[in-house]
């Protein structure tokens, strides 16, 4: 028999025999993280974390911004008469449309009322003269200041008895008048009796009060007699002064009652026409007139940018026709001194104030044309070339201030700024950043903050 020959023993490698493929696979692992932490601090260092951003550098360059609202143009201006005095109106002695010259006579109140007040102020004025003379002559003919007051308490009481006894008559004719009773002229009469009346009492209370009170004052003493009578003497001199005031301003007002044109032009409206009593303050016509200067431009300007123009701020005027639009220029030459309340087309509460600007028509263009047109009034609201203008883009408020990102060591830096001038896409700075430092551009992009790298 053949002997059965064995199988060779198959050995096999177990893990941690021959110590080779494990240490490989070991420094393989530390090889790859090396590699991509030295990666890592390549990306963080080279761009990696970094944010695309556009800069700008900060520079001097003109700005100038100008401001457009719709205006009417006529070849003068208009203005509006305004009463000074209260009354029935008598007569309008013009119609729309008429040319006036200065001087003319346009309206005429009745002065009736003003004349009844001067008639009072004349007999309170004769009666203060009336008691200056008294009191010179109760100086000379009584004992005593006290027989001087006495004597101002009867002329006290016989002035009362005379307004009390007017007063009646008035009330009763009231009554009459307007029963028909009694004519205009005899209630006027009695009317402007009564009125008299009640001023001598009024006056005669007033300095025997007054008389009485600076004896009582005074009390004894040697020269108590002379130191009233320089008093009482003083005091009616100084209501003589008051009323010669009074009846100055109302033969002003008389005067005034005729009211005249105070310059040439064409009676453009009668605010009046329908309206039978004025008063003081009331809108009476309305007087055009014509300039030999120019082309007047009216416009109303919001209140927002009106603190930006003044008399004289450049203009121009553009009016749009079928070929090119004629541009007329000019200048600012009224401001109103107040702001009227308006909607806007939106419905929205606004205020503007009316602006008045002087154009001038070129050589060989005839200004009787544009009387009456409408136009597109361009004021100049800022205009300089000295100063560092950026976009509006490249800043953000905060806190009520300006402020910008200026790039520094590649990082972006918060910076606050001072605004001279913010139109509605540029902004002219006036300190905080200097020329030729670099900022960034449209700064509410995302990811753009303080403290972020630019890359």
């Amino acid at each position: 028999m053949k002997e059965k020959k064995e199988a060779p023993e198959k050995k096999f490698r177990t893990r941690g025999e021959n110590g080779g493929r494990r240490p490989k696979a070991r420094y393989l692992l530390i090889a790859l993280l090396i590699v991509a932490a030295l990666g890592a601090a390549a990306f963080l260092r080279f761009g990696g974390g970094a944010v695309r951003a556009e800069r700008i550098t900060a520079a001097k360059q003109p700005l100038q911004d100008w401001y457009t609202e719709s205006a009417s143009l006529h070849l003068g201006s208009d203005v509006t008469r305004i009463s000074e005095v209260s009354g029935s109106v008598l007569e309008i002695c013009v119609k729309e449309g008429d040319s006036v010259a200065a001087g003319d006579l346009i309206v005429r109140i009745d002065p009736q009322n003003y004349h009844y007040e001067l008639a009072m102020a004349e007999a309170a004025r004769s009666g203060y003269q009336a008691q200056l003379n008294a009191q010179k002559a109760g100086q000379v003919m009584s004992a005593s200041p006290q027989e001087y007051v006495n004597s101002l308490s009867r002329q006290l009481s016989g002035a009362e008895a005379a307004y009390q006894a007017a007063k009646t008559l008035y009330d009763a004719d009231q009554a009459l008048y307007e029963a028909g009773s009694i004519s205009r002229a005899q209630f006027e009469k009695d009317s402007a009796d009564y009125q008299a009346a009640k001023a001598a009492y009024e006056q005669a209370q007033q300095l025997y009060q007054d008389s009485a009170a600076r004896l009582g004052s005074l009390g004894g003493g040697a020269n108590a007699n002379s130191l009233f009578f320089e008093g009482e003497t003083s005091q009616i001199r100084s209501l003589i002064s008051a009323q010669d005031s009074l009846i100055s301003q109302l033969r002003d007002q008389i005067g005034k009652c005729e009211v005249r044109a105070e310059q040439d032009g064409i009676i453009k409206n009668i605010e009046i026409e329908n309206v039978s009593t004025v008063s003081a303050g009331t809108p009476l016509f309305t007087l055009s007139r014509r300039s030999e200067s120019g082309i007047t431009a009216e416009a109303d300007l919001l209140t927002s940018v009106s603190p930006y123009v003044s008399v004289g701020s450049p203009v121009r005027a553009r009016i749009k026709t079928r070929g090119d639009d004629i541009v007329l220029s000019g200048h600012v030459t009224e401001i109103y001194d107040y702001a009227e309340q308006g909607t806007s087309a939106l419905g929205l509460e606004e205020y503007r104030v009316h602006v008045k600007a002087l154009l001038e028509a070129d050589e060989g263009t005839d200004p009787e044309r544009f009387d009456g047109y409408g136009a597109d009034l361009e004021v100049l609201l800022f205009d300089r070339d000295d100063c560092i203008v950026i976009p509006s883009s490249a800043a953000y408020k905060e806190n009520g201030s300006y402020h910008v990102l200026k790039v520094v060591d590649g990082r972006a830096q918060s910076a606050p700024i001072s605004v001279l001038y913010s139109s509605g896409s540029e902004i002219a700075v006036s300190a905080g950043l200097e020329e030729g430092e670099e900022i960034l551009n449209n700064i509410d992009q995302e990811g753009i903050k303080d403290g972020v790298r630019i890359r």
